[in-house]
């Protein structure tokens, strides 16, 4: 998918996790590296919410990066092998996540780079969510004093 997008004339940068992934994408997209159109972050600090937000799209093979770039309004496609209910939450919510395997990827890539829709404004959609933040802060409370 790396080499459509670069094809289509965008940079890409990509966080490859192994290696092995780094010396095949090197071998394989080694042009566009020495061109600077993919960029291969090492000993860089990023910031993965101001990337996702300012991309045109984010694809990955994890969930949650997917998640957070949908929730910012970014086009995110997952190819992450297992199902989530979290996707289907978010997708029925009209949130720009979309989810595809080996050769839907490529036409799920093709209408979302041929549309118009750079982001999409979630924010009707963020706004009738609840703030896990008061949750979560009770939850911990009540467990460390269950703790004493």
């Amino acid at each position: 998918m790396a080499k459509k997008v670069l094809e289509n004339g965008y940079y890409v940068v990509m966080f490859p996790r192994y290696p092995y992934q780094e010396e095949l994408i090197k071998s394989e997209l080694g042009l566009f590296l020495k061109l600077g159109k993919l960029v291969i972050p090492r000993n860089m600090k990023l910031d993965g919410l101001d990337l996702s937000w300012h991309a045109r799209l984010v694809i990955t093979g994890g969930s949650t990066m997917a998640h957070e770039s949908a929730l910012l309004g970014t086009p995110a496609i997952s190819y992450f092998p297992q199902h989530y209910y979290i996707d289907d939450y978010l997708m029925s919510k009209g949130l720009p996540l979309y989810r595809c395997v080996d050769e839907d990827c490529l036409v799920v890539l093709d209408s979302i780079l041929k549309s118009d829709t750079t982001h999409v404004d979630t924010s009707s959609v963020l706004s009738r969510m609840e703030d896990p933040t008061e949750l979560i802060i009770n939850e911990i409370r009540r467990l460390a004093n269950e703790g004493k």
